[in-house]
């Protein structure tokens, strides 16, 4: 038509978007373990969802940190854990505690690091759940390991004050992969979140 006249006649090329591998189980696992206990439960890509729907909902982000590092900085709380460019960042590291982690993909073969985080939401309302990893096996690694009883009685034997951990928390993960298959996953730093202000 016109337009394709006006630029030239460029050749059209199809455009796809695939979901990775590892959130498409990890999605799957999430789910199943939500619905019999939230009734609404909704979908939304990173650049559709708005600052009000963070506000007003407890919101749960799955992918690599460059689609919603931006958004976690924003929340009310001092994270401790930082996903820079090329690696997870420890911003107070303990004695004998790395300050940096690498954060490449290895693409289910190897070793790689996920990062979990807990803060509250925009405002202080609700809750922002983040499981970010630049391997898709690694995302699904973190998701398998939190929704699993035996996973989080370890957490909380190995950092719970008062046997149980504080609300709002971040936990670097360590994951060995085997064909995109998680063969172990082991915390490495556990940071308790604070609220700006406190």
């Amino acid at each position: 038509g016109a337009v394709a006249a006006a630029l030239g006649h460029p050749p059209m090329k199809p455009s796809y978007y695939y979901a990775a591998t590892g959130e498409v189980g990890a999605v799957f696992a999430l789910s199943k373990s939500l619905a019999p206990r939230k009734e609404n439960i909704t979908l939304v890509r990173d650049v559709q969802l708005s600052w009000q729907q963070l506000a007003e909902n407890n919101v749960l982000f799955l992918g690599p940190p460059r689609f919603f590092r931006d958004k976690l900085m924003d929340m009310p709380s001092n994270l401790e854990i930082l996903a820079e460019p090329d690696s997870f960042r420890v911003l107070h590291p303990a004695s004998g505690e790395p300050a940096t982690f690498p954060k490449e993909g290895v693409q289910g073969e190897g070793e790689t690091f996920a990062l979990v985080s807990h803060s509250p939401g925009p405002g202080g309302k609700g809750d922002v759940l983040s499981f970010m990893s630049n391997d898709t096996f690694g995302r699904a690694a973190a998701v398998e390991a939190f929704l699993d009883p035996s996973f989080a009685t370890s957490l909380v034997s190995k950092y719970a004050k008062g046997g149980r951990l504080a609300r709002y928390h971040q936990v670097l993960l360590k994951v060995r992969l085997k064909g995109g298959v998680s063969t172990e996953i082991t915390p490495v730093v556990y940071r308790e979140l604070r609220s700006h202000g406190q």
